[in-house]
C-alpha cells in the first residue's frame, strides 16, 4: 500500500480533516496528524467451468495520504512523534489489507447462498456493501491505538512541545 504525506497545511486544515473523518480527533480536539485512506472494493461475478457462480472480490485502499501539521516542523522531535504515530495508523491498514482475504473470505462463504439468489445488480450491489461493511469494523483497530494513555504520552514528548504550541497557537488566535 503506497501512500503520499503532506505537511503543508497548518493545524486548521488537519483538524478540518480529522473531523471530516470517522476517527476521532486528539489532542486537545486539534489535529496534529491525520492518515486517510479510501477503501476501493471491486466484485466480479461470474460462472465458473461447470456453470456455478463464482466471485473475484479486490479489495484496497486508495488515495492514502499522512497529513502533518505544518507547525510541527519547528520541532523535529514532534514532528518525528506524530509522523510514526500516523505510520502506526497506517500499519494498521496494511494488517488489515493482509488479513482481508480470510476475512473477507468467511463473510462471503456465510452469505454465499444468500448473494447467488439476487439477481445480477442487487448481487453487485451487496457484494460491495458487505465488502466495505467489514472494512469499516478497522475502526476499532485505530480507537484502540488512539488511546488516552497514547495521547497522554503525546502531550509530554519533546519537552512538551506539543501542548506548548498549542498554548502559543490559540493565544494567537491559530486555532480553529
Amino acid at each position: 500500500m503506497t501512500h503520499a504525506e503532506d505537511d503543508s497545511g497548518d493545524v486548521r486544515v488537519v483538524t478540518a480533516l480529522n473531523r471530516n473523518s470517522s476517527l476521532p480527533l486528539t489532542q486537545r480536539s486539534y489535529g496534529l496528524g491525520s492518515t486517510y485512506a479510501e477503501s476501493r472494493v471491486t466484485a466480479y461475478w461470474r460462472k465458473d467451468v461447470q456453470g456455478c457462480p463464482a466471485l473475484e472480490l479486490e479489495v484496497g485502499y486508495q488515495k492514502t495520504t499522512v497529513h502533518i501539521a505544518s507547525e510541527l516542523k519547528d520541532s523535529p522531535c514532534a514532528y518525528d512523534h506524530v509522523h510514526a504515530h500516523e505510520m502506526n495508523h497506517l500499519a494498521i491498514y496494511r494488517k488489515w489489507l493482509e488479513e482481508s482475504p480470510e476475512r473477507l473470505g468467511a463473510v462471503f462463504k456465510e452469505r454465499f447462498a444468500m448473494l447467488t439468489a439476487l439477481d445480477a445488480p442487487q448481487r453487485g450491489q451487496e457484494t460491495v456493501r458487505l465488502a466495505l461493511q467489514e472494512f469499516g469494523k478497522v475502526r476499532a483497530q485505530h480507537d484502540q491505538f488512539d488511546s488516552e494513555e497514547e495521547y497522554a504520552a503525546n502531550q509530554a514528548v519533546c519537552e512538551r512541545f506539543i501542548p506548548k504550541m498549542l498554548d502559543r497557537l490559540e493565544k494567537e488566535g491559530k486555532l480553529p
